[in-house]
């Protein structure tokens, strides 16, 4: 009988546990907007927004993950984040940024702080169309990036 009732609290013990683990580290899709709140400061390229969700890194971070389909050629949106990382980053990481392996390179990708996110954005040319994701870590696993 008293083993019968400990086994019921281990497994009321792990259902809980397992609830919470998933409230707290659940992942939110956007869809193919941006949430509100997100850091105005973070630079996104003119094009389509295809995906918008958040995700866990390794080191319990909530990050959220754009990614944008844009119609402009490869060369100009590497240029467009080479003069946003210039203007708007507060600490760089990488010198040069989005650094090209040749002319025919066709993928780049570079991070840096902008205010208190860690940007990271890759960028890989697909045929007409970029393609660009931009990835922004917050500071807690408990809040979006702000």
């Amino acid at each position: 009988m008293v083993a019968r009732r400990w086994l019921l609290v281990v497994l009321c013990g792990v259902i809980v546990l397992t609830l919470a683990t998933k409230l707290v580290f659940r992942e939110l899709d956007f869809g193919t907007s941006l949430p509100s709140g997100f850091p105005e400061d973070v630079p996104i390229v003119p094009g389509t927004i295809t995906s918008c969700r958040t995700a866990r890194s390794d080191d319990l971070v909530r990050v959220v993950e754009v990614r944008i389909q844009s119609g402009l050629p490869f060369l100009d949106v590497v240029q467009f984040y080479r003069d946003a990382f210039a203007s708007g980053a507060s600490e760089h990481w990488n010198v040069p940024e989005f650094p090209l392996a040749g002319p025919d390179a066709t993928e780049t990708s570079s991070n840096a702080l902008f205010g208190r996110n860690t940007v990271v954005v890759m960028i890989s040319a697909m045929g007409a169309t970029t393609s660009v994701l931009v990835q922004v870590r917050g500071t807690s696993i408990f809040t979006l990036p702000r």
